[in-house]
Formats: structure tokens, C-alpha cells, sequence
């Protein structure tokens, strides 16, 4: 009798100890699930809690930290675009710190070809590469912007927000033309074209502006297009037209 009641507690304790092991994991998709849905709400610091506990209580799994820190710097990269952030310091920053730590988990899971089948790894890794588009390209625009560090008249930081806006365009060119961001379905396709053209007026490149401009679906817009912004430009009117098509069909800037 003594020895199958050892037997026993042996076995509850076992038990226990798998349950643990099964239910971390489940708690961090919980997290997540809420992190996700505080964020469709725009509640973005209960987002930003929800995926930071997921990220705080689940160390070693590499798929719940992948899935956490994308949507954490999305969390922070909406919070910088809530609240018209300046600071080259804030949120946007942040946010990209979060995609980097996503990026660098998604490479050490690519190795492994189990997760290639995963359906939640190869949502969070469109999600992650529309986040390092936006990301890179807000905040290349921050420092653009930011009048003090241009004022050191630094080459290196010219050169770090070139590199910002080529990363943006690599990073949305891995994006498919029947892209919806699962988590607000007003950002689509045409948005990241619209954001790749902008990044190559910024850089100069008119030409390729121009072209990605063109091969564009208008038709997708839920405002009215001028009909000469309509069909195909040439290069004298793209920044116009950018312009346009930016401000929801009405440049704020004129003709």
C-alpha cells in the first residue's frame, strides 16, 4: 500500500510537471490573442502589456517570442503614429528594436523546417516584413525631419537614413499583391507600393518612382483619383500625384 502511494505521488508529480510545461506555451498564445485584440481596438498599451507579459513569461519559445515581439513593435510603431511622434528617441525607435529581436528569433527558426509549416510563423513573418517597411521608412522621415541632428551637418547619419529607406523598399518587396495586414484590414497592398514610392522620391529616383507609381491598381482606393493621376505619368507629375494619392485625393500643397 506504502509503495503505491509513493508510486502515486511520483506520477502526480510528473503529471504536474508536463502540465506546466503544456500550459506556458498556452498562456503565451493567450497573451498574445489579447495583445492582438487590444491593438484592433486601439487600446495600444494594453496591447503593449499583454505582449510584453507574453514575452516576460515565455523565454524559450521561440515561436510564442516570435509571434510577441511582432506585435509589440507594431503596438509601438501605431503608438508613435497615434500620438504624431517627433522624438527620433520614442516609440518608432522602440519599435524597430522589437522587429530587429523578431527578425533575429525568425532566422534562428528558419533553420528548423518544422516551423515552415506553422501557419502563425508564416503570418507573423508578412507581418514582420510590412512592419520593418513601415518602420524603417517612418523613421528615416524622423530623422529627416529632425532639425537638430541635421544641423551637425553629418554625412554618416545622410547615409543611415538612405539606408533606412533602401531597407523599406527591400522589406516590401516581400510582400504579395493580395496583402492585408491581418490586424487592420485599411492597410493593403497599394499602401506599401504607395509607401515604396514615396521612399524613391525621397532618394531622388524619380524613375523608379515613376514605374512603381504606374503599376499601381488605382482602382483600389476608396477615394476618388483625378483621372489625370489616374493613368500613367510621367515624371513631371509624380511628386504631384504622390502627393495626392497620399492626402486621400486632395494635396494639401496644390498644383
Amino acid at each position: 500500500m506504502r509503495m503505491l502511494l509513493i508510486t502515486g505521488m511520483v506520477f502526480l508529480s510528473l503529471g504536474c510537471e508536463a502540465l506546466l510545461e503544456q500550459t506556458s506555451p498556452l498562456e503565451g498564445t493567450f497573451f498574445i490573442e489579447d495583445g492582438w485584440i487590444a491593438f484592433e481596438t486601439q487600446n495600444f498599451d494594453t496591447a503593449d502589456k499583454h505582449f510584453s507579459t507574453a514575452i516576460s513569461q515565455n523565454e524559450t519559445d521561440s515561436l510564442i517570442l516570435f509571434q510577441s515581439h511582432v506585435g509589440l513593435g507594431w503596438t509601438k510603431l501605431y503608438k508613435g503614429r497615434e500620438v504624431l511622434e517627433t522624438d527620433a528617441q520614442g516609440f518608432i525607435h522602440y519599435s524597430g528594436i522589437q522587429f530587429k529581436i523578431a527578425q533575429s528569433i525568425m532566422s534562428a527558426m528558419e533553420g528548423n523546417m518544422m516551423y515552415d509549416t506553422i501557419p502563425e510563423f508564416i503570418l507573423n513573418k508578412i507581418d514582420l516584413n510590412a512592419g520593418l517597411s513601415y518602420q524603417n521608412a517612418y523613421m528615416a522621415r524622423l530623422l529627416s525631419l529632425n532639425g537638430t541632428l541635421w544641423e551637425s551637418a553629418n554625412s554618416t547619419l545622410s547615409d543611415s537614413i538612405n539606408q533606412m529607406i533602401f531597407e523599406s523598399i527591400s522589406y516590401s518587396e516581400n510582400l504579395a499583391e493580395d496583402f492585408i495586414f491581418r490586424h487592420d484590414s485599411s492597410l493593403v497592398f497599394h499602401d506599401i507600393v504607395l509607401l515604396r514610392v514615396e521612399n524613391y522620391i525621397l532618394l531622388g529616383d524619380l524613375t523608379s518612382a515613376t514605374t512603381h507609381y504606374n503599376e499601381m491598381d488605382k482602382t483600389t482606393f476608396s477615394f476618388e483619383i483625378s483621372e489625370e493621376c489616374s493613368v500613367p505619368i510621367t515624371e513631371e507629375k509624380i511628386i504631384e500625384c504622390t502627393c495626392i494619392l497620399i492626402n486621400h485625393g486632395d494635396c494639401p500643397f496644390g498644383n
